[in-house]
């Protein structure tokens, strides 16, 4: 029989003490770890956000004897954006007003406040979903070409210069989870895009077109992410907002980045192109080149929308 001196347990009772302790530490210290990793990646407050925006996009002219005529817009920097964004809040579900609520001053003249009804179109997936949300706000776009032939004015700038045309622009980051990142994304960017042939306005009413990002964002602002369109932005006479669409804009990406993806061009001359949009005493829009034609895509383009906002 084998005896075990008093020593010899006191110390085995000591050895096997300290291992349940290391491991209970480790498990406290990664625990502490999964809580820190976990609020990394929570959305975060109400606050804004300002960053370095760069669009790019193809135009084509639809009416007068330029119908038809493409070229490349690209390189339009703003160097500082800035987006506002809500509380985060936990969607209510399908047929629930959710609320978005900014830190914005009354007399901004900025909504401090967006409904889910109040955007004109919302893409499948973003609405109803239970899942957390943040609501966005465009404060300040005037994103400018290198030649300074186009400009595209939005949330405050608009306000300022054209205040009869404002109207807020509008955003969602919707959680892939229950709450936080990784999270989906996309912008209805009511814009005005002043031009050498007319001031032009996107996203108006049934030509809402979300901007939807390319990949997962992981923070905000979204660095590093592209927000790019997936059908062409029908875009009318900001004299003529009821009108027809004159323009368009195909393949609109707007980068969050320090770097432009789009190669330097040489901008065509416009300088001889004259107005394609009425003068504000006129209520007709200039005689398209295939009138049936433009009509044609003018409905389909109506239809579109509809049917993209019928699904939200």
């Amino acid at each position: 029989m084998n005896f075990v001196s008093k020593t010899t347990l006191a110390k085995r009772c000591i050895s096997q003490t300290a291992s349940v302790l290391g491991v209970v530490g480790l498990s406290a210290i990664a625990t502490l770890g999964v809580v820190e990793s976990a609020s990394a990646e929570s959305f975060p407050g109400i606050g804004d956000d300002n960053f370095e925006s760069i669009f790019d996009a193809e135009l084509e002219i639809l009416v007068g004897p330029l119908a038809g005529t493409k070229f490349q817009v690209n390189n339009l920097l703003d160097p500082s954006q800035v987006v506002a964004r809500s509380s985060p809040f936990v969607d209510g579900g399908i047929g629930v007003d959710d609320i978005g609520y900014f830190d914005l001053s009354p007399d901004s003249g900025l909504p401090t406040q967006i409904k889910d009804s109040d955007f004109p179109a919302i893409p499948d997936g973003f609405n109803g979903t239970f899942q957390e949300t943040i609501h966005l706000q465009i404060t300040s776009l005037n994103a400018v070409s290198p030649d300074g032939q186009f400009r595209l004015l939005a949330g405050k700038p608009l306000q300022d210069e054209f205040p009869e045309f404002f109207q807020p622009s509008l955003g969602m980051v919707v959680s892939d989870g229950s709450t936080g990142f990784p999270a989906r994304s996309f912008f209805v960017p009511y814009t005005l895009i002043a031009t050498p042939f007319g001031n032009l306005i996107a996203n108006h009413k049934q030509y809402a077109n979300p901007i939807i990002a390319d990949k997962p964002l992981t923070q905000l602002p979204p660095i590093g992410i592209t927000y790019e369109t997936n059908s062409p932005d029908f875009l009318v006479c900001a004299n003529n907002l009821d009108g027809l669409p004159v323009a368009t804009f195909r393949d609109l990406r707007h980068h969050v980045s320090d770097v432009s993806t789009s190669p330097p061009l040489s901008p065509p001359d416009l300088s001889n192109l004259g107005s394609i949009c009425p003068s504000r005493s006129s209520t007709s829009v200039p005689e398209p080149s295939g009138a049936m034609g433009l009509l044609a895509l003018g409905f389909l383009g109506r239809f579109y929308i509809l049917k993209q906002q019928n699904k939200a």
